[in-house]
């Protein structure tokens, strides 16, 4: 009966067009996956005047628990897939991140060996040693800092990285990073140019490690 459709499908669209079909007998099996329904399936007899038997729902429970399978299946597929794309997707990034780090550690080691070297030099006057050990300096903490990086990535995958928040200098550490940013353009051929806007103010709070590496990275 109408009263009976009404009762049973809220949705107006859906009640207009079973409505027209005259509808003599109508079945509703859920689409069920892990205790959970995603849908249903609803058979419907009209032009016919049949009306469906007990015989009849246990075949469209059995069909429903079958689509239900296959969902669930195709489902399955579909999770173990994205699982492998954001495997392989993170593989590449370890991979690409190793990489870089690799050509990294390179060019503060080499200032190490070679500047090193150099002060083995007994023509070398006061000025110039004092020099070669302040490059020698910065190149050592910037190793340390590489590899503070290194272990950073395995923090950052676990949720355990934690930001610095002191007082800092903006213009020591731009000047830092322009010591040796000019010497590897240099080697490249290439002028390394930086300039400061007058109304940027010198003090900072910030994290400068953090700060430094996005520099780094982004003038890289």
């Amino acid at each position: 009966s109408d009263q009976t459709l009404e009762a049973v499908f809220k949705n107006q669209d859906q009640l207009k067009e079973l409505k027209k079909l005259g509808m003599s007998s109508a079945i509703i099996v859920p689409l069920v996956v892990n205790d959970s329904v995603l849908g249903a399936i609803t058979l419907v007899a009209s032009e016919s005047k049949r009306k469906f038997s007990t015989f009849d729902l246990t075949l469209a429970e059995d069909i429903g628990r079958r689509a239900g399978l296959a969902i669930d299946k195709s489902l399955l597929y579909e999770r173990e897939r994205h699982a492998r794309e954001q495997a392989e997707n993170a593989n590449n990034s370890k991979s690409t991140f190793l990489a870089n780090m690799s050509h990294e550690i390179r060019t503060p080691l080499n200032a190490l060996i070679g500047f090193n070297e150099l002060l083995r030099s007994d023509s070398l006057c006061r000025d110039e040693r004092a020099e070669y050990h302040n490059i020698i300096q910065r190149n050592g903490e910037l190793l340390l800092h590489l590899i503070d990086d290194i272990l950073d990535l395995s923090k950052v995958e676990a949720g355990h990285l934690a930001l610095e928040t002191v007082q800092i200098s903006l213009m020591d550490l731009l000047s830092e990073i322009k010591s040796y940013k000019t010497a590897k353009a240099t080697a490249k051929g290439l002028k390394f140019i930086m300039e400061v806007a007058d109304n940027v103010p010198d003090g900072f709070v910030t994290d400068p490690h953090r700060l430094k590496q996005i520099l780094f990275n982004i003038i890289g």
